[in-house]
């Protein structure tokens, strides 16, 4: 997940009101009596009713959860010669700037071989997700959308630790838990000395434990991954850095990856 500022969100951005995730369905800028302002509108869950709509300061941040990423695998290999010795026979370079793409030297030396330009389109996305809803004791985690995909959990504000299973989620907030009851209960003196008493209630509650109301929530995180071969002409013309999200998210809607709608997926 990244914060995003309101004026930097674009049509299909996925961000977290909460617990709930909502899509944004449109974009627009306004000019106030009070100063700049932007409206989002975001799309309903039945498709039968409007959209909320929600007016922002354009520098509020807003939690985006579905965060889509393009960057690019250039494979190459040497002409045959005594400069191979050593050398594997195919090298590559992944790169994240389109100049470095443009500007790699396998593209300007006599003696290397361009074979392809691999695009890759990925979107990481995070889901609130219920314990009743974790894979069982013993259970393996489902597999990953796609076949270059990732599944895993980890819990909101409290680190940036992948947990791989079930297992490990439980076992990681049965910790939590331990941590807060031993050591976050009030102090008394018990015959002039000081004894730390049990903490009581959820680690979720302590402000010790946590600083957001919605901190420790399990979220999963899956990374979709697509792949496209290319050429140098079909790079993002007029532009040679990283592109960020709103530049990724048009190029995965251009290049037919982009990833379904909250409302779409689940209509």
């Amino acid at each position: 997940m990244i914060r995003t500022e309101a004026q930097d969100l674009y049509p299909g951005a996925v961000v977290m009101n909460g617990l709930r995730l909502d899509t944004v369905a449109a974009v627009d800028r306004l000019s106030t009596s009070s100063g700049p302002a932007v409206r989002l509108t975001f799309e309903p869950a039945d498709p039968r009713v409007l959209g909320r709509a929600s007016r922002y300061d354009p520098e509020d941040q807003l939690l985006t959860t579905a965060v889509p990423k393009v960057s690019w695998e250039l494979r190459y290999h040497h002409r045959p010669g005594k400069h191979l010795s050593g050398r594997p026979a195919q090298q590559s370079a992944r790169l994240s700037a389109v100049y470095t793409v443009r500007d790699h030297h396998a593209h300007h030396l006599a003696h290397l071989v361009v074979d392809e330009i691999v695009e890759e389109h990925s979107v990481m996305t995070h889901t609130p997700v219920r314990l009743e809803d974790l894979p069982g004791p013993g259970e393996p985690t489902p597999a990953p959308p796609g076949e270059h995909g990732a599944r895993f959990y980890t819990l909101r504000g409290i680190g940036p630790t992948a947990l791989s299973t079930g297992d490990d989620v439980r076992a990681r907030l049965a910790a939590l838990q331990e941590i807060h009851v031993r050591d976050h209960g009030p102090v008394r003196e018990d015959r002039g000395v000081r004894v730390r008493q049990p903490a009581e209630g959820d680690f979720t509650a302590c402000g010790r434990c946590v600083t957001g109301p919605y901190d420790g929530t399990v979220l999963e995180v899956t990374i979709e991954r697509t792949h496209h071969r290319v050429t140098l002409d079909s790079l993002p013309a007029h532009w040679d850095y990283e592109l960020g999200p709103e530049m990724a998210h048009a190029r995965h809607q251009l290049l037919r990856t982009a990833r379904p709608t909250l409302a779409a997926r689940a209509a």
